[in-house]
């Protein structure tokens, strides 16, 4: 999982990310160049230099001038096999741009958070789109591919998965102040709804279609593999029933 879990519009808010994500300078952010940076003098030594160096933050601006993002696997994930991948993936993604690191361990998913400064030394900004944020997830994919961890950057809806796995990150930071969240129901986008109607018939249809090639493959392991298929696209076709089937009336 690959998630932007907001930003900064000025310094204030980007040193207040900072001593979030070093624990109030406790844990050890390392930055673009390898540089390990602990303690809260150097933590406001760290945004001083993101303000002066390369294009300016103002602490007016009215535009987001820091991404925060968080790079995640499930539990049981070699951790420091998903450090090399994050520090490989910022370094190639944001070769030009200021950035620091962090592993966090206080979830069960294997996680690291990566704040980087929008603007680059070559003053071009990020400006991360859907196919943006697709491709990033593949890096870090292919990275951790590299380190031995079996990781691929499919999309939920290509595998029939309506629900997100992961607890929500503003839940989480919630969590760590010591609150309990508070859910709002949210009132279902019947445009949304039916997109994802349509593509989850559409790779049911794909999947199908996949699934009767193998069946009809000599080869056993292809068989096998179709049957794998089969049960796994039978037991979302359930969830997505169960999903879809409106609450039954209670009588009175």
């Amino acid at each position: 999982m690959f998630k932007i879990t907001g930003g900064s519009k000025n310094n204030q808010g980007s040193l207040r990310h900072l001593m979030y994500l070093s624990r109030e300078g406790e844990l050890a952010l390392t930055d673009q160049n390898g540089t390990e940076i602990t303690g809260k003098e150097n933590l406001k030594d760290l945004q001083f230099a993101w303000e002066h160096s390369g294009p300016r933050i103002d602490d007016d601006s009215e535009r987001k001038e820091t991404l925060n993002m968080v790079f995640s696997m499930p539990e049981g994930t070699d951790a420091a096999a998903l450090a090399s991948a994050v520090r490989a993936t910022a370094g190639a993604e944001f070769a030009s741009h200021q950035w620091v690191m962090v592993q966090h361990f206080d979830e069960p998913q294997v996680h690291a958070h990566i704040a980087v400064k929008i603007d680059g030394f070559d003053g071009a900004r990020l400006n991360l789109r859907k196919a943006d944020l697709q491709r990033l997830r593949e890096r870090f994919a292919h990275e951790l591919r590299q380190r031995g961890v079996e990781a691929e950057a499919t999309r939920r809806s290509a595998r029939m998965q309506q629900k997100k796995i992961n607890k929500p990150w503003a839940v989480t930071r919630i969590e760590e102040r010591g609150q309990a969240p508070t859910e709002t129901p949210k009132t279902p986008d019947p445009a949304k709804a039916q997109a994802w109607a349509n593509s989850f018939n559409r790779n049911a249809v794909t999947f199908g279609n996949v699934i009767m090639a193998l069946k009809d493959s000599p080869d056993a392991e292809d068989q096998r593999v179709a049957h794998v298929l089969g049960k796994y696209v039978a037991d979302k076709l359930v969830t997505h029933a169960d999903i879809e089937r409106p609450a039954p009336a209670l009588s009175r």
